[in-house]
């Protein structure tokens, strides 16, 4: 038989096969390293000939107390093998294992309690004792969320591949800008990057200055309403080739309905003024067309219209 090493295996040690004995170690050879292999150790065992062993068959080296002495265990296969070990044969290091060593075991032990691994572990129970309600019910309720979300999960796993897919397909976006990314890590990059958010804090503050410019204005809103009646009773006068020019017919039209709608009815009824009436050079009262081209024949001589 073949172990990586056979450390405390006293001569004569048992040799046992499935829990039962059957035979003794003979011989125990050390193999030093080689340019092809670790070193190794080889022993040699006696079994009893009523004893057989199928092929498979693994052997340890066991200890059954920390005190006690070290055997070999012989442990067959359950399948029982294709066939039967040939005396004289080996049993190598694939199929063989070497035994734990006590003072490995304590060692890993007084590692695990010295570096603090059961405090640690005390404390977390502590943190989750203190997190969870004082009330067993609604402890048992958080639970039933968490076992429903569970469950919820396990049925929408589609969605939780749909969501690893995107975060795949980002990840390579990112992967195949990598000559941009080293640019944006580079002195000049990160310069570029600092500039650009002063330039976007100053913008944001700037639209600051913009409502408070808003504010100052407001009251140009009720002016602008008022003046809106206004506004739409001369722009259209205004904003023509030639403004109150009366050889257009629009113009030409508003002036005549002002005068004959307007004026001569105010001259006529109103309170102010009492004309008694209207009369030519030669003394008739004249038609309404005459009347109305003498007062614009007035209008045109103090610049009022054109």
């Amino acid at each position: 038989m073949e172990f990586a090493n056979t450390l405390n295996l006293p001569s004569q040690a048992r040799v046992t096969v499935d829990g039962l004995r059957a035979g003794i170690v003979r011989d125990v050879a050390v193999i030093d390293a080689g340019k092809d292999n670790d070193g190794y150790v080889v022993v040699d065992v006696e079994i009893i000939e009523s004893v057989r062993l199928p092929v498979g068959t693994t052997a340890e080296l066991r200890q059954p107390t920390i005190l006690g002495d070290v055997s070999i265990a012989l442990i067959t296969p359950e399948a029982g093998g294709g066939g039967l070990i040939a005396p004289g044969s080996t049993i190598d290091r694939g199929q063989t294992k070497p035994l734990l060593q006590v003072e490995d075991t304590m060692n890993v032990l007084a590692t695990f309690v010295q570096g603090g691994g059961i405090q640690q572990a005390q404390e977390i129970i502590n943190r989750v004792n203190s997190v969870l309600p004082a009330d067993t019910r609604e402890t048992a309720s958080i639970s039933e969320v968490l076992g429903a979300d569970i469950e919820d999960l396990a049925q929408h796993l589609d969605a939780i591949d749909g969501l690893l897919g995107g975060l795949r397909a980002s990840t390579d976006a990112v992967l195949s800008r990598t000559p941009e990314l080293e640019y944006l890590l580079t002195d000049s990059g990160v310069d570029q990057a600092a500039a650009s958010m002063t330039s976007m804090i100053g913008l944001i503050t700037l639209y600051d200055g913009f409502t408070l410019l808003t504010d100052s204005l407001r009251w140009i809103g009720p002016l602008a309403q008022s003046g809106d009646a206004a506004a739409r009773a001369f722009i259209p006068l205004l904003f023509t080739s030639r403004p109150l020019d009366l050889s257009a017919p629009s113009n030409l039209n508003k002036i005549i309905a002002l005068l004959r709608e307007k004026v001569i009815p105010f001259v006529e009824h109103g309170p102010k003024v009492n004309v008694t009436g209207l009369e030519t050079a030669e003394g008739s009262p004249g038609s309404e067309a005459d009347r109305i081209a003498g007062i614009l024949s007035a209008l045109r001589m103090i610049g009022a219209v054109r």
